[in-house]
């Protein structure tokens, strides 16, 4: 446990500097540098690479984690798991790269009208979707040993700087926006190059052709892996099939300047994007510590210690959902400047953050309920739990983005954010039940409510604080260092998490 601790406390800084960084890029350096529209194309591109990755991986990352403890003979001797692994994800890879070369016009076709710079750069896609299943697998593998944190600072804090960079070399003109766009592509593979080269010069990847693998165990991965495909794949469409739907079906929100543009699909997701950015901020504690627990969950299930099992699902629960609130409640008092900060007014995010927020606070309350259904045996019913709410996320999508594009007052993301947020609802109810009915793991206590009250209280006092409007940055400091002066103090009072308690004993010590 006490690696656990020591990686996520290391794993929870980097993920902070990363979202500064990340914040940075996407509250100013992007809508400062690049049109909206441009802004859009690179969300819309990465979302579909990251989509078809799930299909193309064929369940290749989580295999690994699954897997890995349980051919692991000795250090570096994994039996040729990863051989096994890695060419079939390479297979995946050409297959679907074939798919999208020859099939670019029946796609690029949905996105023509509302879209329409995707079709210039839609063969960006190939060489995006070959730097995902490469960064994911590595990552994969680097957590199934128990190295996550130089993959992480690569993924989250060294791919946003280098982004940061580009950004500075199109504003002082020393590169264009298609130039920009290679770079873009080029920064993508480098990560999962620099991965790959640190696992290899700490000796933990090893290819063999030689598989102590039998067919038998071969066909249970293979099975798994299928599964699992299908799960990353339903997952993706939860979590992306908004930004996707918004680029086709999204009319309405015409680009200032340009009320005739054909790329008004693209200015919708930037403005979805900025707010869905800052509500996944919100994830980012939890984010630090299913990096290093995944191990310890398959381990578990291996041994079947239900009793290690339960304690990090509900130390997972409370511990996540306290710095998701804390993360929530700073940027909720602070959303309406936070979305003019740029110089540009992105207020028509504000609900859709609002309701992106809460989702992501019910995903994280909910602690790692998702990781140990699909570590265990009864990984099959995380695959029909997904699947399940992947058509129900598309139908409700399809549904709300149409009805809100149609109501006075709201738009097309309000309702593909609010479809978001009652998929992933119904997808955590379901599965904390099931695990309490199965295995009799529950990760609630009456705290929770005490901490959802504390939060609320700090919100509603914070929110209090008004200054004129010329002094935007006065006014968001005030506001986040009062809510957190509320905030924190009531969670240490009240005794809500002792992870947390215990560094903050440790730091009045000090």
């Amino acid at each position: 446990m006490g690696i656990v601790a020591n990686q996520s406390m290391a794993n929870t800084i980097w993920l902070f500097v990363g979202s500064i960084i990340g914040a940075i890029n996407v509250l100013f350096l992007f809508p400062y540098v690049l049109q909206d529209d441009q802004i859009g194309l690179t969300r819309l591109l990465t979302t579909l690479a990251i989509l078809i990755s799930q299909v193309a991986s064929i369940g290749g990352p989580t295999s690994v984690l699954k897997y890995i403890p349980v051919f692991r003979k000795s250090e570096n001797n994994y039996s040729g798991l990863l051989t096994l692994i890695f060419s079939t994800c390479f297979i995946g890879f050409l297959i679907s790269s074939l798919i999208l070369f020859f099939g670019k016009d029946a796609i690029v076709d949905y996105y023509k009208d509302n879209s329409a710079l995707l079709v210039d750069f839609f063969i960006f896609l190939i060489p995006l979707l070959f730097a995902q299943i490469l960064t994911q697998l590595i990552t994969s593998f680097s957590e199934s040993v128990l190295k996550s944190v130089v993959p992480l600072f690569l993924n989250e804090v060294f791919l946003r700087a280098l982004q940061s960079v580009l950004l500075g070399l199109v504003y002082f003109n020393y590169i264009d926006f298609i130039e920009f766009m290679y770079l873009f592509v080029c920064i993508h593979l480098l990560i999962g190059v620099l991965i790959y080269m640190y696992m290899v010069i700490n000796s933990h990847i090893k290819f063999t052709l030689k598989l102590s693998i039998s067919l038998k165990e071969y066909k249970k991965i293979f099975k798994y892996g299928f599964a699992n495909m299908l799960s990353g794949l339903a997952g993706g469409i939860t979590n992306r099939i908004d930004l996707v739907m918004i680029g086709s079906m999204v009319s309405s929100m015409v680009i200032v300047g340009n009320q005739n543009s054909s790329n008004n699909g693209l200015y919708a997701i930037t403005v979805y994007s900025i707010a869905a950015y800052m509500a996944t901020m919100i994830e980012m504690p939890a984010r630090a510590l299913s990096k290093i627990a995944t191990s310890f969950i398959s381990t578990a299930w291996k041994e079947n210690d239900l009793n290690t099992i339960s304690l990090l699902y509900k130390k997972s629960a409370v511990n996540q959902l306290l710095f998701g609130l804390l993360v929530f409640g700073i940027i909720w008092v602070n959303i309406d400047g936070l979305l003019v900060f740029s110089g540009k007014d992105y207020s028509a995010g504000k609900w859709v953050f609002l309701f992106l927020g809460i989702a992501k606070l019910i995903h994280v309350g909910s602690g790692l309920n998702g990781k140990i259904i699909y570590m265990s045996n009864y990984y099959w019913v995380f695959t029909i739990l997904t699947i399940g709410l992947a058509l129900l996320t598309f139908i409700t999508n399809y549904f709300f983005i149409s009805h809100f594009e149609n109501t006075d007052g709201w738009n097309g993301i309000d309702g593909a954010a609010f479809a978001t947020s009652i998929s992933i609802l119904l997808f955590n109810v379901v599965a904390v039940l099931f695990l309490k009915f199965k295995f009799k793991l529950f990760p609630y206590t009456l705290k929770i409510i005490v901490l959802l009250i504390s939060s609320l209280l700090a919100i509603f006092l914070s929110s209090l604080i008004q200054i004129n409007n010329d002094y935007i940055i006065l006014d968001m400091a005030l506001k986040s260092i009062i809510f957190s002066i509320i905030y924190l103090p009531l969670i240490y009072f009240f005794k809500i998490s002792d992870d947390f308690n215990g560094i903050v004993n440790k730091l009045l010590n000090k």
